[in-house]
C-alpha cells in the first residue's frame, strides 16, 4: 500500500524501464502490455522496472493480463520495498487514451491493494518502431477526481553494478573464483578490459564466459526478449520468459563477477544511436583507451555488424565478429586488432557488402541449429577474444597468439559434417579425409583490399582512426 501527499505529481522513468517498454511494446501489433515496478514518495513515483506480460491474452482491441504467469514475476520484483504503480499497454492507433475498461481495472486494483491512485500507460505506436507514452493517473472511485494525465520524464541512469546489500556477501564467498585460471589469464590486465556486444541471444555464454575468465567491464546491446521458440537454441529458461536478453545476461555475468560493472542497453544497435551517444552509453574511455576496448558484433542483422566493424575501424578498438550459417552446418568469425592485423572486417567482406548494395537479403534463420552448434561459435570467439584482450602481457598464455595468425584472421567453421553450406573445397585441402569428418576450423590468410572504403588498404589500421565524421554513412 502507498499513500496519497498534497504534493505535485511527479513520473521519472529510469532509462532501462523505459527501454524496456519500448522495446517490448513498441516492436508489436497494439494491445501489449506489462506492469510498471516503482519506488514512491507520496505522488512522486520512480518507475525502476517494466515486466512484460509476454503471455497476455489480447485481440487487436482489448489486453487481459495473464495473472498466473505474472504473479509471481512481481512478487519476486516488489520484495524490496517496491511497489506495482501502473501498467502499460498499447492502443491502436488514433485512440491514445484510458478507455472505460482501464479505469475500471485500475480502480480495482487500487481497492484490492488499498492504495490511492494506479497509473495507466498508453502508447502509441511510432513508424520506427518508438513509442507515445501517456500517463494517466486513475484515483480511487469515492475521490473527487477520476483520472488525470500526468507528465513524465526519463531519468538517464543505469544501474551497471550488483547491489551493495548483496555485493558484499558474494565476494566474501567468492573469494577463490579465480584459483584454477589464475596462471593462464593476466587477471591483472583483464579488469581494465572493456567488452561492447552486439547481440545477447545466442551469444549470451560468450559474455558470462568472459566473466569466468575476469573480464569486469561490459556494455550490452539487444533490443529482443527472451520468446518460448529460443529456448531449444539460445540460452533461455521459461523463467527468464519475456525478460530481455541484455537483463538476463546483465544478471548471470554479476552472478559470476560480483565486481562487474554490466550496462544492459535494451535497444536495436541502428542509425537511430549516433556515434556520440555510442560512445556516452560505452563510456569516454574508448576516447582515450581505445585499446582496453573489445567491440564484439554478434547479431544477425548485416547493418548493424558493418555498422559494429566501421566504428572499430574509426575508434581504434579490437573487433570481433560471428555469424552463423544455414542450419547451424558452419559458421564464421573474423577479428581485427590495430597495428597487428593488417586486414579490416569489410577487407575480408567486401562482396557481402557489395551483395547487400545490389539488394540482397539474408534468408537464414536459426532455424535447424541447435544448441551445440551455438556453443561452439562461441568457444571459439572465446578463443579469440582472450588473444585480443590478453594481447601483449608477459603473463598470460594467450598474449603472444595474436601474433602467429595476424594475416589469418577470417575463420571458417565446419560444425557437421553435411557438404551443403561451405562452397569451397579448403577443408579438403586442409584436412586428412581419413581423419577427419566434421567440426574443424581453417584460418584462412588475408590481405588488404586496396579498395576498401572502411580503411584504405593501408595494411596498418591504426591509420584509419578518426577518418570517419559518421559510421551511419559509411556502411555499404
Amino acid at each position: 500500500m502507498f499513500t496519497l501527499r498534497k504534493m505535485k505529481a511527479v513520473i521519472r522513468l529510469k532509462r532501462e524501464a523505459y527501454e524496456k517498454i519500448v522495446a517490448t511494446l513498441g516492436s508489436q501489433k497494439p494491445e501489449q502490455g506489462g506492469y510498471l515496478i516503482s519506488e514512491v514518495n507520496g505522488q512522486n513515483v520512480k518507475v525502476i522496472d517494466f515486466i512484460y506480460d509476454f503471455s497476455a491474452n489480447t485481440s487487436a482491441a482489448a489486453y487481459s493480463p495473464d495473472t498466473a504467469v505474472m504473479s509471481p514475476k512481481i512478487g519476486k520484483a516488489i520484495a524490496s520495498d517496491k511497489y506495482i504503480t501502473g501498467g502499460a499497454h498499447t492502443h491502436p492507433d488514433g485512440y491514445p487514451v484510458c478507455s472505460g475498461a482501464d479505469i475500471e481495472y485500475a480502480q480495482d486494483i487500487i481497492d484490492a491493494y488499498d492504495s490511492a491512485f494506479f497509473d495507466v500507460v498508453i502508447g502509441q505506436r511510432r513508424t520506427n518502431n518508438s513509442l507515445d507514452l501517456r500517463f494517466y493517473r486513475v484515483y480511487p472511485r469515492n475521490s473527487h477526481k477520476k483520472v488525470e494525465l500526468i507528465p513524465f520524464e526519463v531519468i538517464e541512469d543505469y544501474d551497471t553494478e550488483l547491489p551493495s546489500s548483496l555485493k558484499a556477501t558474494h565476494e566474501r564467498i567468492t573469494y577463490r573464483k579465480y584459483d584454477r585460471i589464475n596462471q593462464a589469464i593476466d587477471l591483472e590486465m583483464m579488469k581494465n578490459k572493456h567488452i561492447v556486444v552486439l547481440g545477447c541471444g545466442g551469444s549470451q555464454m560468450f559474455s558470462i564466459d568472459m566473466a569466468r575468465c575476469g573480464a569486469s567491464n561490459f556494455t550490452l546491446f539487444d533490443h529482443d526478449w527472451y520468446k518460448d521458440e529460443n529456448i531449444s537454441n539460445q540460452f533461455a529458461e521459461i523463467s527468464n520468459l519475456g525478460r530481455g536478453k541484455v537483463e538476463v545476461a546483465k544478471e548471470k555475468i554479476l552472478d559470476i563477477n560480483p565486481s562487474a560493472k554490466v550496462k544492459a542497453v535494451q535497444r536495436r544497435f541502428d542509425n537511430n544511436i549516433s556515434d556520440e551517444e555510442f560512445i556516452s552509453l560505452v563510456g569516454k574511455g574508448i576516447i582515450k583507451h581505445p585499446e582496453n576496448y573489445l567491440i564484439a558484433a554478434f547479431t544477425d542483422d548485416f547493418y548493424a555488424q558493418a555498422r559494429a566493424a566501421a566504428l572499430s575501424v574509426n575508434l581504434g578498438t579490437a573487433f570481433l565478429a560471428a555469424q552463423m550459417y544455414m542450419n547451424g552446418d558452419a559458421a564464421e568469425v573474423c577479428f581485427a586488432y590495430p597495428g597487428v592485423t593488417p586486414s579490416c572486417p569489410r577487407c575480408m567482406m567486401e562482396s557481402r557488402y557489395q551483395a547487400y548494395k545490389r539488394g540482397f537479403k539474408n534468408n537464414v534463420t536459426s532455424s535447424c541449429s541447435t544448441i551445440f552448434s551455438t556453443q561452439r561459435v562461441n568457444a571459439l570467439c572465446g578463443l579469440v577474444a582472450l588473444m585480443l584482450l590478453q594481447y601483449g602481457s608477459k603473463t598470460s598464455r594467450y598474449g603472444r597468439l595474436l601474433d602467429r595468425v595476424a594475416d589469418r584472421n577470417f575463420i571458417q567453421i565446419k560444425i557437421a559434417p553435411f557438404n551443403n553450406v561451405i562452397k569451397n573445397d579448403i577443408f579438403d585441402e586442409a584436412f586428412d579425409k581419413e581423419y577427419s569428418f566434421c567440426d574443424g576450423a581453417v584460418w584462412i590468410p588475408q590481405e588488404p583490399n586496396e579498395s576498401c572504403p572502411l580503411c584504405g588498404g593501408e595494411g596498418n589500421l591504426l591509420k584509419s582512426k578518426d577518418k570517419i565524421k559518421d559510421t551511419r554513412r559509411a556502411l555499404i
